[in-house]
């Protein structure tokens, strides 16, 4: 990292660049559906114009946008293991 860091950014520490890296968040929004189920679409922010410059330089791309989740409301609950065969399955 150090070298590469050198031959992109000259003028920050890999410190630095990892600090910048490191701000460009993976989010998840929310939405409740209709039928109760929930929908979960995991985003990447964008990077600010700076980190942007920095990823080019670097020869890094992020990567491509999650795809959406949808969960079911309430899963239903697993049945419960009798005490006599949770003892023998070890």
């Amino acid at each position: 990292m150090k070298k590469k860091a050198e031959r992109a950014a000259p003028s920050l520490t890999p410190w630095q660049i990892l600090d910048q890296l490191g701000r460009i968040l993976l989010v998840e929004v929310w939405f409740e559906l209709a039928d109760g189920r929930q929908l979960c679409l995991p985003r990447i922010t964008q990077p600010e114009p700076a980190q942007a410059v920095l990823l080019e330089r670097l020869g890094w791309r992020l990567p491509a946008q999650p795809p959406p989740r949808i969960y079911a409301r309430d899963l239903p609950a697993r049945p419960a293991v009798p005490a006599a065969l949770a003892a023998t399955s070890h």
